[in-house]
């Protein structure tokens, strides 16, 4: 994905081991975390920008 030019990965569910693995595969590369209603918002948000 990143080589297609992803640059925004969201990982949906408990925990945050997939955003870490991203983190070290590619620091550039934002990842965004969602489990619950606030951090869903807190997604839709970020991406509107």
């Amino acid at each position: 994905m990143i080589a297609d030019g992803a640059d925004l990965m969201i990982e949906a569910g408990p925990g945050t081991v997939l955003s870490g693995f991203m983190k070290r595969i590619n620091r550039r590369i934002r990842t965004l975390h969602a489990e619950d209603v606030e951090t869903v918002t807190n997604v839709l948000n970020t991406w509107e920008e």
